[in-house]
């Protein structure tokens, strides 16, 4: 069931991936899968990342034991903990052997470019595959006093220069990738982004994003809040799919079932090709 453009892979929450892992993937094998590798980089086909407070090396090591395939995430690592907190550092996030044994992202938070950059440099040899930035953190302590997370999507010629600078400072082999919402505030078009899209993409370098597809309300709305009441728009990721072939688009947002999980990709093979349609009415 790999079609044509479909680059694409769904993150799930805890819950939905005991779920996933335990039941359906276990019997239907290969009609879960929601994504492909692309260039030998990329290999996830669904992720788990419940993040803050949850999937510290300990729940890691478990989600772990229940899949080999699932690609991990660690929570957000901030790039001034990081330089001035090193042993801290170390000691939470630096990935053991049974880990590394499936596909895991390491994520950063931050807007100053030459401390990020010098974070990825610190971080890349914990053991993860791939190295995340969080524009999409709509707390108040993260967008609001931090002015990072979801706040840099309004300036996404400084996300470019920090992917630049961050893959610059990693080996080839650390892909840099983006976490973001589908807007924030009232910058919520789709043409807003696309346009932060194709900005990180070929001046940041970028070849992954990992999309919310809901905005981000940086006032009024707590985080809770903002994973539930700004509606889902599904297609606007499905757009950037469609507009941007060479690159590789993770769902996130409202898939904590199997159910959704295979809703989101039902869709995306509906998308990419008249083929995949005649196959599921098949």
């Amino acid at each position: 069931m790999e079609h044509g453009k479909f680059r694409t892979s769904g993150i799930v929450g805890c819950y939905g991936f005991v779920k996933v892992c335990c039941g359906t993937v276990a019997r239907r094998g290969r009609t879960m899968v929601m994504g492909r590798r692309m260039d030998g980089e990329f290999a996830d086909k669904f992720s788990v990342a419940p993040m803050m407070d949850v999937t510290d090396r300990h729940f890691n090591t478990f989600a772990r034991s229940i899949s080999k395939h699932a690609t991990l995430w660690s929570e957000m690592l901030v790039d001034s903990t990081a330089i001035y907190n090193p042993e801290r550092t170390e000691r939470f996030f630096k990935l053991g052997e049974d880990v590394r044994v499936g596909p895991t992202v390491l994520q950063l938070g931050g807007s100053d470019p030459n401390k990020l950059a010098q974070a990825a440099s610190y971080v890349q040899d914990f053991g993860y595959d791939e190295i995340n930035l969080n524009c999409g953190c709509p707390s108040d302590r993260v967008s609001g006093k931090g002015c990072f997370g979801a706040a840099l999507m309004k300036t996404p010629d400084l996300v470019a220069d920090i992917t630049a600078r961050m893959s610059a400072a990693v080996r080839e082999t650390v892909p840099i990738s983006v976490k973001c919402r589908i807007g924030v505030d009232d910058i919520d078009s789709y043409e807003s982004l696309r346009h932060f899209i194709e900005t990180v993409s070929s001046k940041g370098g970028v070849k992954r994003f990992v999309i919310h597809a809901r905005k981000a309300i940086l006032k009024g709305l707590s985080p809770a809040q903002n994973r539930s009441i700004p509606p889902l728009k599904y297609d606007y990721v499905y757009r950037l799919i469609d507009e941007f072939p060479d690159l590789y688009f993770t769902i996130n947002g409202g898939v904590s079932v199997s159910k959704a999980f295979c809703g989101l990709r039902i869709g995306l093979v509906l998308l990419s090709s008249n083929q995949g349609a005649t196959e599921i009415r098949a």
